[in-house]
């Protein structure tokens, strides 16, 4: 099954939140969601969802959010094609943006396990005849920008919806 996923994630308090969102017009259909006590998902919900396509209008949102909250990341997930993306927005404007070539990769031993302390790689330095898995992807990286640790909530998350 294909999970498409757009989102703006930001560690404040749920009601402010709610009530942050309901200030800010948009187009989009957007639900909350509590992830933990301090992390929340304001994410992108849509009738048809194997059909999103991102959307530009989450990112002046989050733009819009952060100039209330200290900083949002909005993230971008499609397993048909493999993308992973995250923008950090602070005061308005984009700070850090990830993506694949900011992933970081590491070989796979012959069990098929990654050798995490081995050495690292990009995307552009990988070779053909070998296997590598992400151990930071640029979602991960934007999370730890806006300086969330727990990465396991929030893809169980992104996963699962």
């Amino acid at each position: 099954m294909s999970n498409v996923f757009e989102a703006i994630i930001c560690a404040i308090d749920f009601a402010r939140a709610n009530n942050l969102l309901a200030t800010i017009s948009s187009e989009l259909t957007l639900e909350v969601v509590k992830i933990n006590e301090t992390l929340f998902v304001i994410y992108r919900v849509e009738q048809n969802r194997p059909k999103l396509i991102f959307d530009r209008q989450i990112e002046y949102l989050a733009s819009q959010l952060s100039l209330e909250i200290s900083a949002v990341l909005v993230a971008r997930y499609d397993s048909r094609i493999g993308h992973r993306s995250s923008i950090v927005f602070k005061e308005g404007l984009p700070i850090y943006s990830f993506d694949e070539n900011d992933e970081i990769w590491v070989l796979l031993n012959e069990e098929g396990n990654p050798l995490i302390d081995g050495e690292n790689f990009s995307i552009n330095s990988m070779k053909d005849d070998e296997e590598y898995e992400t151990i930071c992807n640029a979602i991960q990286l934007g999370l730890q920008a806006l300086g969330v640790e727990n990465y396991n909530e929030v893809y169980s998350f992104i996963t699962s919806n």
